[in-house]
């Protein structure tokens, strides 16, 4: 399946607005592997780890729900298409880990 770079543009700016793969993929008919795939043939891939946008905390909030609905680290980065270890750092980057136990913020 060949992408046209005027599509590549679209998923990419899509994705600027901090949209994850996911969200993009809804929009186009797509799966959120796919956008990433399609972007990464393409070398288009976007990090935003640090030098990067920051995480907005809408994201963080998204992420939040997701762990304290009982996801992992690893199981909500892959909805993102993320490692765990950034679904991690943005937490602890925006002091909002949580400890599953207590349910409380780690200080």
């Amino acid at each position: 399946m060949t992408t046209s770079p005027d599509r590549i543009e679209e998923y990419l700016t899509l994705y600027r607005e901090n949209k994850t793969y996911e969200q993009v993929g809804k929009v186009f008919g797509l799966s959120g592997k796919t956008i990433h795939g399609i972007l990464a043939r393409a070398g288009k891939l976007e990090s935003r780890s640090a030098g990067s946008p920051k995480i907005s905390p809408e994201r963080i909030e998204e992420y939040l729900d997701l762990y304290r609905k009982g996801k992992s680290y690893r199981q909500i980065g892959k909805i993102f298409c993320l490692s765990w270890h950034s679904i991690y750092g943005a937490l602890k980057n925006a002091g909002r880990l949580e400890s599953r136990s207590k349910g409380k913020t780690k200080t």
